[in-house]
Order: C-alpha cells, then sequence, then structure tokens
C-alpha cells in the first residue's frame, strides 16, 4: 500500500458532531500488491508523542458524503483492486490543541507492519 496525505482542515461543520474538534485528512490509497484489499478507516491513526488516536468512522462518512447523499470512497470496507487508488477523507476527533498541533503523525497499515507519516 502506498499512501499520500493532499491535506489537513478543521472544518467548523460536518453534518455529525465532533466531541471536541474534527481533523480531517485528504488521503489516497494506491494498491501496490497483487490481491485486492479490503481498505478501513481503522487502517489510520493519529499520533502525537505517545497518545493514540483512533479515526472517526461515522464522522468519515459524513465527511465522503456528496450533496446527493451518496458517499463515496468512505473507507469503509472498501475493496480496492491490484494498481488502483482511492481518495477520499478520514476524521479524528480530538481535541483542539491536538488538531492544532505541530508535532502529529499519521500511522497508517501496510501489510502487516505499520507506517508513520509526518503531518508537517
Amino acid at each position: 500500500m502506498e499512501y499520500t496525505i493532499n491535506g489537513k482542515s478543521n472544518p467548523s461543520t460536518l453534518s455529525s458532531k465532533a466531541s471536541s474538534t474534527y481533523l480531517i485528512l485528504d488521503v489516497t490509497l494506491k494498491n501496490n500488491g497483487n490481491e485486492a484489499v479490503t481498505v478501513d478507516s481503522s487502517f489510520f491513526r493519529l499520533k502525537r508523542s505517545e497518545k493514540t488516536y483512533e479515526a472517526d468512522s461515522t464522522a468519515s462518512m459524513s465527511a465522503n458524503q456528496k450533496e446527493d447523499g451518496t458517499i463515496d470512497n468512505s473507507f469503509s470496507s472498501q475493496k480496492l483492486n491490484p494498481d488502483s487508488e482511492i481518495s477520499g477523507k478520514v476524521v479524528f476527533d480530538v481535541a483542539p490543541e491536538v488538531a492544532k498541533a505541530s508535532d502529529l503523525q499519521v500511522q497508517v497499515q501496510k501489510d502487516a507492519e505499520t507506517e508513520l507519516i509526518d503531518l508537517n
């Protein structure tokens, strides 16, 4: 799997309500393997020092919803075939100071291992 973080944002509104603040990552995944992979928002974890934050799957679906109500690339048990890629949004519900922190990393799933990507 190849991961690209295209950007991050802190929106003031989403159709679901944050407990604290939403941090939205715009990501692209490419399957460089030989078999289909089931992609899920659980492939992404936000890291800050020793703390780990899980993605909010409901908010992620909401962030990927179009105006007509359809949802593309929700990262919810979605199959990704070899040599294919998908783009979409992964959402984290975190404290405001975490969302604005400069030392955030994203932990991504790569086969049986993980990789850290800096969010500068």
